[in-house]
């Protein structure tokens, strides 16, 4: 049989990928509400996993080498224990989450950047016998740095928008993208894109205290906020209301959501990545945690994608294949 030069196949890599995604979806299906709607009776498959969560399916035996992954929520817990569904710990997991030192600093240049400004600037200049920065040259400094950051975040989000908003054929998808921005603090999280019109954020999310860290913008700024102190939430946590009426959770949904949502998240994104002072309200609808805001911040957005050769030659789909079958002896 002869095919038409267009046509392309998926890769061996992305049947591993679909598969896994298949997996995971039916993972999450089986886990019971976070907060139950009704106390209606549960489902079979709702009943083996009921009082646990996503990160609790994985079990240190299935991921040998590693310590459990069932610790309190995070965000790079969830991320890891998603990931592992594609790849083992020491097989590539923490390269495709989060490169390598050497990427990782080029794609947060804020890193440095606040650093200096922080801690490194006035050591260096007085071991150099240089008199201290006078506030002018401080400020200065610190409108550069802000600039370049700013500059580096907005490249990082449009690379992402491109990434995701783009038409890809069939044979390509779906595709992973783990993400992550940093500010005083940083948060991970992923976007899986089905297909050109569905995609789906996969997050969780450390406990807050209502002061978070932000606190130091509070002097003398009259438009500094003080966080909201949150319990934390798993993936469960996260997917659980499909609604807009919760704050962060509409972008949450299990079975995706489509383009134009998408298209809104990647406007927060934008936002967080251009403000001179954190935006704490414009960061909640996106992320549903309600942190410190009004203070200046030092911004990053940066992603890597799960490619075929960290799948092939390195990647297993032990994680995935082990829990599917618990999955099945739970439910017969």
């Amino acid at each position: 049989m002869r095919f038409p030069s267009a046509m392309r196949f998926p890769s061996e890599g992305r049947l591993s990928i679909r598969e896994s995604l298949r997996i995971f979806s039916l993972l999450t299906a089986s886990l019971p509400p976070a907060r139950p709607a009704s106390p209606g009776p549960a489902t079979r498959a709702q009943a083996v996993r009921a009082g646990s969560s996503f990160e609790r399916l994985f079990p240190p035996s299935l991921i040998p080498g590693t310590a459990s992954m069932s610790g309190p929520p995070s965000c790079g817990n969830t991320l890891r224990c998603f990931a592992s569904l594609f790849l083992l710990p020491g097989a590539g997991l923490d390269g495709a989450v989060d490169g390598s030192p050497a990427a990782q600093l080029l794609a947060n240049p804020n890193l440095l950047l606040y650093a200096w400004r922080l801690h490194l600037d006035a050591p260096v200049r007085e071991a150099l016998g240089l008199a201290p920065r006078a506030a002018a040259s401080r400020e200065a400094y610190s409108r550069f740095s802000q600039g370049v950051a700013r500059s580096s975040a907005g490249r990082g989000e449009r690379l992402l928008r491109g990434e995701l908003m783009g038409t890809d054929g069939e044979h390509a998808l779906p595709r992973v993208l783990f993400c992550s921005v940093a500010w005083i603090k940083d948060h991970q999280f992923c976007v899986v894109k089905h297909s050109n019109e569905r995609f789906q954020v996969v997050q969780g999310y450390l406990k807050q205290d209502a002061d978070d860290g932000g606190t130091g913008g509070r002097r003398g700024n009259p438009a500094f906020s003080a966080g909201r102190e949150s319990a934390g939430f798993g993936l469960a946590g996260w997917q659980e209301v499909n609604s807009r009426r919760i704050q962060g959770r509409q972008y949450g949904a299990r079975e995706g959501i489509g383009k134009r949502r998408m298209e809104h998240f990647l406007d927060g994104l934008q936002g967080f990545a251009r403000n001179d002072v954190f935006d704490a309200s414009g960061y909640e609808d996106v992320f549903g945690v309600h942190h410190a805001g009004g203070q200046r911040y030092w911004p990053s957005v940066s992603h890597r994608e799960l490619l075929d050769e960290h799948i092939v030659g390195s990647g297993e789909r032990g994680v995935a294949d082990a829990l599917e079958r618990q999955l099945k002896v739970g439910v017969e």
